[in-house]
């Protein structure tokens, strides 16, 4: 009973230039980008939404996106904003960035990638994309041996309503891939 349209364009300029435009048009309660990379942050505010529990106001909103890719697409940096056109919303716009390091671009490191994020939620000032607030900053390495990929998982999430008086939560893992 919510639905949600989104329109754009994106591509390529100067071979090195990423970019990209969206219009968002959505219902009450309608969330974009439900199981994104944030999800574990947000899941229990998403699902209040679902349940109808918190509404969220519909209506019209944009994504704006710019980067860039260098070493064929080797080194990318990619960035986008989003937010509603309405500044009365009870949503604000939120900024996620990324770095990847695609395998093989490091000589004598050929099983190596990483990537590196930084997510910032609720931007109602420009001086809020350096507050620790409502962000998330994540890492991820990734050695190759084979068909085996082993990855070390760093997130660190700045959250002033954590249990025992210590606002900085980080969650370490290791993950294991194996492609044939």
């Amino acid at each position: 009973d919510r639905t949600g349209t989104m329109v754009g364009l994106g591509g390529h300029a100067f071979s090195f230039l990423l970019y990209g435009a969206q219009l968002r048009v959505t219902s009450d309660n309608f969330v974009p980008e439900y199981f994104d990379g944030t999800y574990d942050r947000r899941r229990l505010d998403r699902l209040a939404v679902f349940e109808e529990d918190v509404d969220v106001d519909g209506g019209a909103g944009w994504l704006a996106r710019l980067g860039f890719s260098v070493l064929g697409g080797g080194l990318v940096f990619d960035t986008s904003v989003s937010g509603p056109f309405s500044t009365d919303s009870t949503a604000y716009p939120e900024l996620r960035s990324s770095l990847t390091l695609a395998e093989g671009v490091l000589p004598g490191f050929g099983g190596l990638s990483a990537q590196a994020s930084y997510t910032k939620f609720d931007l109602r000032t420009f001086e809020d994309l350096t507050d620790a607030e409502d962000a998330i900053i994540g890492s991820r390495v990734n050695i190759r041996s084979g068909p085996v990929i082993i990855s070390l998982l760093y997130d660190l999430i700045y959250d002033p309503e954590a249990t025992g008086g210590d606002p900085w939560t980080v969650r370490l893992g290791l993950e294991s891939t194996m492609s044939c």
